[in-house]
């Protein structure tokens, strides 16, 4: 069970004087339970791509299906949608029901759930993502802390019980206590759902921190297609195109340009403790 992209091409506005390629001869593979992290810079094609994993865009020309169904056909895109949730940038925006139970519960009932099935799934979607229901399903969503709101964005796409996971810059505009927090919950989510998720970030660091495999998006192309480790080991090829490598990268340049040989990609900050730790205990 997969969602597969062949040789996935959209221009917008085509045949006319204003025509833009935004994505052209993509093609990847998500299964089912992966964590993926799509990079590249602003007007790449990321946000492009994933809508149409989702159904929201149709192609030009190629093909995507998820979990053999094509969108191109119409009969198929409520069963894409329902497979395939997506959070957009600030999902916290979107909020707009009178209480925090209500608006988790909103995608549940446009499913066809009777009112207390969906209620029922909007609070096992808060435990999910981090929420006390007791404490926050009466409460109004604009009474919440800018964490607490995208928590719930995040919640009411989560209680639809996709099989894959989308969300565009969900760490935006938050500080590293709030990115940490919402990383550990997309963990927990992958971990007790067994949903893929499919990050779409600027920050390097955060799909360091996150991701097993990342696909790097340059001028509506795929160029780099491959596990973090790979990925972030080509540092050449990411500065090439402008874009930053994790922080941890860099040190771990710098350490290989000392002396101290690293003989595995070294991208994230545990893995850097864990190298330290075993420097520190071979001089014991």
């Amino acid at each position: 069970m997969s969602i597969v992209a062949e040789k996935l091409t959209y221009v917008y506005l085509e045949n006319s004087s204003n025509s833009n390629v935004a994505i052209e001869d993509i093609s990847i593979e998500i299964k089912q339970g992966e964590f993926w992290g799509i990079i590249g810079h602003t007007g790449s094609g990321k946000s492009t791509l994933v809508q149409h994993m989702n159904a929201l865009m149709q192609p030009t020309s190629g093909k995507i299906t998820v979990d053999g169904l094509d969108p191109a056909e119409k009969k198929n895109r409520a069963a894409v949608r329902r497979k395939v949730g997506l959070v957009f940038q600030y999902p916290e925006y979107q909020l707009f029901e009178e209480t925090v139970l209500k608006d988790i519960a909103y995608g549940p009932l446009n499913m066809g759930y009777d009112t207390q099935t969906a209620y029922d799934m909007a609070r096992e979607a808060m435990t999910l993502v981090g929420l006390n229901a007791a404490r926050f399903e009466n409460k109004s969503p604009f009474e919440l802390s800018g964490g607490e709101k995208r928590r719930v964005a995040i919640a009411g796409t989560v209680a639809m019980r996709p099989a894959y996971l989308i969300l565009d810059e969900p760490m935006a505009g938050l500080d590293p206590r709030g990115r940490k927090s919402v990383i550990d919950m997309l963990e927990k989510l992958r971990r007790e759902t067994g949903c893929a998720i499919i990050m779409v970030s600027h920050s390097m660091d955060d799909i360091a921190a996150c991701a097993d495999k990342v696909a790097v998006l340059n001028k509506g192309r795929l160029v780099l297609c491959s596990s973090v480790d790979k990925v972030f080991s080509d540092t050449l090829k990411l500065r090439s195109m402008g874009l930053d490598v994790p922080q941890v990268s860099l040190l771990a340049e710098k350490l290989n340009e000392s002396g101290i040989e690293m003989h595995n990609a070294i991208y994230d900050i545990e893995q850097m403790k864990a190298f330290v730790l075993e420097r520190i205990g071979s001089r014991r």
